[in-house]
């Protein structure tokens, strides 16, 4: 009798010390042989000297269509961890529904903010605080918005919203519809500078993502030619910034220029004053490799440049539009 109290004695003592080792969020019944049968069951959140993690979710869409918004990054502080400073956790790019997802984030205050600007929105400036506490998660929703076309210090903006907006409705309507990886619309007119040769000038509307991105180009084709007989083609961004790109594609060269819609000169008269110098001397044409284009290359986009603009000022008169290159920003011409 006394060596069964002893034994049993023993086998109580032993679950107990067992009982208080199972983790924190576990149960387990446990029972021998002349013992009581019994089931710990320890508390959800184990006390511990160090916060319990949890996580943070950024999920980031365009305002005015819900959808979401990927390829955006973002990067997660905690606020005033040490020193009184902000502490990066970590930096993440938004997936294709729009999320990005920061686990086993400390106990405290928190806040997103943008690294990059998402393409065709407006630059998001601002912190989106939150708080976790113990295992808890935190979901925050960003919503971005088109930018707005503000004018500078003194007054010029880089294009007319009001009237590119109803220019892209104009070639939604009237244009071709080309589909592909980046659809548009686009209008055409043409003339001949010989009598073989045709001049197609065109104007684009890419409508992925409901943006007001608008190029105009002009291609130059030989009609005697067994091919799509294409001698060159050139493309020129007319909205965005008033920093604009110029593409020339000839053969299987392609080159690029970037151009200041503010301060470029340019002729749309007749007239042959000479406003290439201080232009000419700024510029850089960069082939597709990267590299700087040679000096008679340069001299054949920038004159390029400057007959895309008098054919595309034309072609605006010919459609019949209430709508000029002073309102996309270029306003340097004679």
């Amino acid at each position: 009798m006394k060596r069964s109290l002893i034994k049993c004695t023993a086998v109580l003592l032993t679950a107990v010390l067992l009982a208080a080792l199972v983790p924190a969020t576990a149960s387990a019944a446990m029972a021998g042989p002349g013992a009581p049968s019994f089931t710990a069951v320890m508390r959800h959140t184990p006390r511990t000297l160090f916060p319990v993690p949890g996580s943070s979710t950024l999920v980031v869409t365009d305002g005015k269509t819900g959808l979401p918004v990927a390829g955006v990054r973002y990067e997660l502080y905690r606020v005033g961890q040490y020193a009184g400073q902000d502490t990066l956790i970590k930096s993440v790019v938004t997936d294709k529904d729009g999320k990005a997802v920061v686990s086993h984030t400390s106990t405290g205050k928190f806040y997103w903010a943008a690294a990059s600007k998402a393409e065709g929105y407006a630059a998001d400036t601002g912190k989106h605080a939150f708080s976790i506490v113990g295992a808890a998660s935190a979901v925050t929703e960003v919503t971005l918005s088109k930018p707005v076309v503000e004018a500078e210090a003194d007054g010029y903006v880089p294009y007319n919203l009001e009237k590119v907006t109803a220019l892209a409705a104009y070639v939604d309507e009237n244009g071709r519809y080309v589909e592909g990886e980046h659809p548009f619309y686009r209008i055409s007119a043409y003339y001949r500078p010989d009598d073989d040769l045709l001049m197609e000038v065109d104007l684009v509307h890419y409508v992925e993502d409901d943006t007001l991105d608008i190029v105009t180009g002009r291609a130059l084709f030989d009609e005697t030619a067994e091919d799509d007989g294409m001698e060159f083609m050139s493309l020129l961004t007319l909205t965005g910034s008033r920093e604009r790109v110029l593409r020339y594609y000839e053969g299987d060269s392609v080159f690029s220029m970037t151009v200041d819609a503010k301060t470029y000169p340019f002729i749309l008269s007749s007239d042959d004053t000479n406003v290439w110098d201080d232009a000419y001397a700024e510029l850089t044409v960069y082939d597709d490799n990267g590299e700087e284009a040679s000096e008679e290359v340069r001299a054949i986009m920038l004159l390029e440049l400057n007959n895309l603009l008098f054919d595309l000022n034309g072609a605006l008169g010919f459609w019949g539009l209430d709508i000029t290159l002073d309102d996309f920003g270029f306003i340097n011409h004679k």
